[in-house]
């Protein structure tokens, strides 16, 4: 007996396969299940949908079962400015770059998972220390392995994410792999605001395809029920629900190919750096040649944040700054709001 099977059950078989996370995947067999013809001739259809539904709740306990066992909240104490952490499949190289680009002596073998836990290391970038990390091998829904959780919790933290990667098929399974753990790579956070209420439900400001009736669900997902919502870009309702979700994390990728050859690593620090969007800002004393190391800032900072950073008194008695570098002319007298730029040297004045 054929299934016949009505236009319903298509969308949902769609749904199905697009989903991405557990829950997703649970939520649209259940949808399949509903909308699954219930005649004879769909008894095995039906049976299947219902073991694959089995199956998923079970790997969901499992994974919320590793979750207690691991901890989510596992840090490694930050040295330097930032933390690179270098990810990839087994025997990428990631050991060996490693141990190239910093000081950290790392066990470097052809055979494959040599690496069990993180190894640390410290890049020197121009006198700027940067803490780079190294994850072992990504595996198949490395998010539900015994320290994935782990292992990840370490990456959410972290500033930046490298892949090293032999092949570029290599670089959609390592996003899926993040995927699965609300990581969003080489992505920024949507730029949807979000003012929860006491009461007055869901009230939408700003253009947005995305249904009302849909906002309003995927709010009650994540206990709101009660908000001011302004779209300042049109979005996507998986990006939406990403927003919404507290376990999303939004991080800058660099992809780096291994091929085998000598790693150009000048080229590499130069990538990494780039990629963190920060800027190197010298300082200088009247009459003296620049310092050094330069401080390492955010791109933007401007020189109330750099007087702030060198000593919360220099914001108070602050007079002027002398800028070399971006400004109009060597040391350009300029105030509190103007921007840095990279490798510019400041020279502040104090009252």
């Amino acid at each position: 007996m054929p299934i016949n099977a009505g236009p319903e059950y298509g969308a949902a078989e769609r749904k199905y396969h697009e989903a991405k996370t557990p829950e997703e995947k649970l939520k649209a067999l259940e949808n399949l299940l509903r909308h699954a013809p219930s005649h004879k001739g769909s008894e095995v259809l039906r049976a299947d949908i219902k073991l694959k539904i089995s199956k998923l709740k079970l790997l969901m306990a499992k994974q919320k079962q590793i979750a207690k066992k691991s901890s989510h909240s596992f840090t490694i104490k930050k040295e330097g400015v930032a933390q690179v952490v270098i990810c990839g499949l087994t025997n990428s190289g990631k050991s060996y770059l490693l141990s190239k680009l910093t000081n950290a002596k790392v066990a470097i073998a052809d055979y494959e998972f040599t690496t069990k836990m993180p190894e640390l290391g410290i890049l020197d970038y121009l006198g700027i220390k940067l803490q780079l990390i190294e994850i072992p091998a990504i595996t198949k829904d490395f998010m539900y392995k015994d320290k994935g959780p782990m292992f990840f919790s370490i990456i959410r933290n972290s500033s930046l994410v490298v892949f090293l990667i032999k092949q570029a098929s290599e670089i959609n399974f390592l996003k899926e792999e993040f995927e699965k753990a609300n990581i969003r790579l080489d992505k920024k956070s949507p730029n949807v605001i979000i003012k929860k209420q006491a009461s007055g439900g869901i009230n939408v400001i700003g253009n947005t395809n995305i249904p009302y009736a849909a906002i309003v669900e995927k709010c009650k997902n994540y206990s709101i029920y009660n908000a001011i919502i302004e779209f300042h870009e049109n979005i996507s309702l998986a990006d939406f629900d990403s927003l919404l979700n507290p376990s999303t994390v939004f991080l800058p990728l660099l992809i780096i190919k291994n091929d085998f050859k000598n790693f150009n690593l000048e080229d590499i620090k130069n990538n990494i750096w780039n990629k963190l969007g920060l800027i190197k800002v010298y300082t200088k004393t009247p009459g003296k040649e620049k310092d050094h190391p330069p401080i390492a800032m955010k791109q933007n900072s401007t020189i109330k944040d750099l007087a702030v950073f060198i000593h919360k008194d220099f914001l108070k008695n602050f007079r002027f700054a002398r800028i070399w570098g971006s400004s109009r002319f060597p040391g350009q007298v300029l105030g509190l709001d103007y921007v840095l730029k990279d490798n510019d040297v400041a020279e502040i004045h104090l009252k």
